[in-house]
């Protein structure tokens, strides 16, 4: 087994571990060649800015969040700038189309869920992101409620 150090600090993370017929990645703050695994420690910018590489890549992934009694794998993003309370404005690295939350269930089935208020329509950038995502075959929905979530988390987990 080798353990590569590949990258460390604020412009970004990753490690590798070659085990002979397979490569673990620690992080994905730098670009580097497509790994086996990824771990991820945590959802900081420096950690995660190749993460969409990875999941287009098909690299199975893992992250130390969980969703409660079901035993999913759940990220909640910010995309865009947030305007803080001091009156400064914060930018969370997430690229435009990104949604809310992506949810990873126990039974195979990833679902990129977009929260929404009033009905707004999803921007250009989250109808491209829903386009791609949906053809490479997982779950993209925007949710007005929690009846609505519901009705999808039945509809395509059973």
């Amino acid at each position: 087994m080798e353990i590569r150090h590949i990258a460390s600090g604020s412009k970004g993370n990753a490690f590798q571990i070659n085990r002979g017929t397979e490569t673990i990645q620690i992080d994905c703050g730098v670009k580097t060649e497509v790994p086996d695994h990824l771990l991820l420690t945590h959802l900081h910018k420096d950690h995660t800015k190749y993460f969409m590489d990875m999941i287009l890549a098909g690299v199975k992934w893992w992250a130390p969040y969980d969703c409660g009694k079901r035993g999913w794998v759940c990220f909640h993003f910010n995309p865009g700038k947030k305007h803080l309370i001091d009156n400064t404005w914060w930018n969370s690295g997430i690229p435009k189309g990104w949604p809310d939350l992506i949810i990873f269930t126990n039974k195979g089935t990833t679902f990129f869920v977009e929260t929404k208020v009033k009905y707004n329509k999803p921007s250009k950038e989250q109808r491209i992101f829903k386009e791609v995502f949906n053809k490479k075959g997982h779950v993209v929905e925007y949710v007005y409620s929690m009846k609505q979530w519901n009705d999808i988390i039945n509809l395509k987990i059973t």
